[in-house]
């Protein structure tokens, strides 16, 4: 790209969203940008091969109206009530666009409270929390934050979800570009050793492949990958492998889950929390890693990869 490209599209970038600024134009201009720069930026073959190549492919091609809906968080909530029910999904307790509606007196003294339209974007008030954790001034970002109710400043979390509503998150994962901005404040959820441990179940056609256990994603994150059947796979993705740890006893039940809501995807990751007797469903990931995921050894790159048959041209 020219200089005097990449000018005109800095300078359309700054104008995006005004009054002034066409919204057919507007679109034109982010998907002109997309649709070439981006996926050159993102190295995306033309015939992708491993699992990380295929998610960049999806980012950059799959234009379904699906990948919108399972990108917000709101969204997904209605997917998963119409196809599994109530049950599986936490409590929420308010939907906003508006930060001075985040008020103490409005939540149970836990809470936990995310931006809907992007990945991160999180502070989990809980008396698992550090004590002496504290939330910063913004920016910081779409970064995740733990703290305890005591030490929680409500003037600074508000100011936090005021800077996640004002941005858009990477625009270069198509789905979350033209999401409503929204903070969701929800039940927050309890393990046996405070947050609890993430199931994140890799549906391929339907099909659950592979299970990803994530500990501590709010400390030192490790992760554990396992087959359906619960054999080991001796991998690293993306951060430091974990402990071994034990069959969820529900597993059965998570797998059925995602496959249903997974139906006639060619792929997306479902993400769990299994909470004694109560199984819930976290939320629906379409480009795990952003396609950018560190795999070790690099050959299980491409036998993820192989199991996920992608057509040349999505519809």
């Amino acid at each position: 790209m020219t200089a005097l490209a990449r000018h005109v599209l800095a300078a359309g970038s700054r104008v995006i969203g005004l009054p002034l600024f066409p919204g057919s134009w507007e679109r034109a201009l982010r998907e002109w940008k997309w649709s070439g720069d981006a996926r050159r930026a993102l190295a995306v073959p033309r015939r992708p091969r491993t699992f990380n190549e295929k998610v960049r492919f999806k980012m950059a091609s799959d234009r379904r109206p699906i990948i919108a809906t399972l990108s917000d968080k709101v969204e997904t909530r209605s997917y998963v009530e119409r196809l599994i029910g109530h049950d599986v999904l936490t409590e929420v307790y308010l939907v906003t666009d508006d930060p001075s509606e985040l008020r103490r007196e409005r939540f149970p003294r836990e809470v936990a409270i995310k931006a809907a339209h992007g990945s991160g974007g999180c502070v989990l008030i809980s008396d698992a929390a550090p004590p002496d954790a504290a939330l910063p001034e913004p920016p910081v970002g779409w970064s995740r934050f733990l703290v305890r109710p005591e030490a929680t400043d409500w003037g600074r979390l508000r100011r936090l979800c005021a800077e996640w509503l004002s941005r858009r998150y990477a625009t270069w994962e198509w789905g979350y570009r033209d999401l409503i901005p929204r903070i969701l404040a929800e039940e927050l959820l309890h393990g046996e050793q405070g947050v609890p441990w993430d199931y994140k179940l890799f549906t391929f056609h339907g099909r659950v492949r592979l299970v990803e256990v994530d500990v501590d994603r709010y400390g030192e994150i490790r992760r554990t990958l396992y087959t359906p059947d619960w054999e080991l796979v001796p991998v690293r993705f993306k951060y430091p492998r974990g402990p071994e740890v034990e069959r969820p006893e529900r597993l059965d039940e998570m797998i059925e889950i995602a496959e249903r809501l997974a139906g006639m995807l060619d792929f997306v990751r479902v993400d769990f929390f299994a909470l004694g007797s109560r199984v819930v469903v976290g939320e629906l990931t379409s480009y795990p890693g952003a396609g950018a995921s560190l795999v070790d050894p690099p050959e299980f790159d491409a036998e993820l990869g192989s199991w996920w048959s992608q057509p040349r041209r999505y519809r």
